[in-house]
Order: structure tokens, then sequence, then C-alpha cells
């Protein structure tokens, strides 16, 4: 109990992420260092993978506790929960294929 009361409060233990190294570099680092700062004796460790379905692959076979993955519709044993909502629109040339419709 006493360490589970630990985990829970953050006083001890680990957290092994599986992400993408762009994920770690480019939107993970801020918040990894204030994580690392706010709870010293925690360690955080991160699994570098070349997709969500490896990364969700990692997460089924237990290599790590946590998935940072784009939202996908089918995974079979598995809980996604959003983090955050984004208004991201994609922005190309007027003579684009992928333009106006």
């Amino acid at each position: 109990m006493r360490l589970l009361d630990e985990l829970r409060t953050g006083r001890h233990g680990s957290v092994a992420i599986a992400t993408g190294s762009t994920t770690i570099r480019h939107f993970m680092g801020a918040s990894a260092k204030e994580f690392r700062h706010t709870f010293p004796d925690v360690r955080l460790e991160f699994h570098t993978e070349r997709s969500s379905e490896r990364c969700l692959d990692a997460l089924r076979t237990g290599l790590v506790e946590l998935a940072w993955v784009t939202i996908t519709p089918d995974v079979h044993g598995l809980e996604q929960r959003p983090v955050t909502d984004l208004d991201w629109v994609l922005a190309v040339h007027r003579d684009d294929p992928l333009g106006p419709v």
C-alpha cells in the first residue's frame, strides 16, 4: 500500500511513455522538464517508436505504461483519451489539388 501511495502522489517510481521522437523534441520537452522538477524522485522514461501502431504495441505488451499517439478508431483492449483539442487547418496554394473543393 505504501508503494501504491508513493506512485499515486509522485514520491517514487517510474513512468514509461512510447511516442515518436518528433513529439518528444517539439511538444513534450518543456512538460518533461517541468515534470522532472516537480517530481524529482519519479523517473520519466521515453521509448521512441516510428508509428502510433508501434507505440500501441509497446503499450499492449507492457513495455510502457502510456502511449502518446494520434487517436485511431480501432484500438482493441486499450482506452484512448484526448489530451488537447487543436483547431488545425491545412494551408495550401489555391491551385493545389488539396485546396478548395
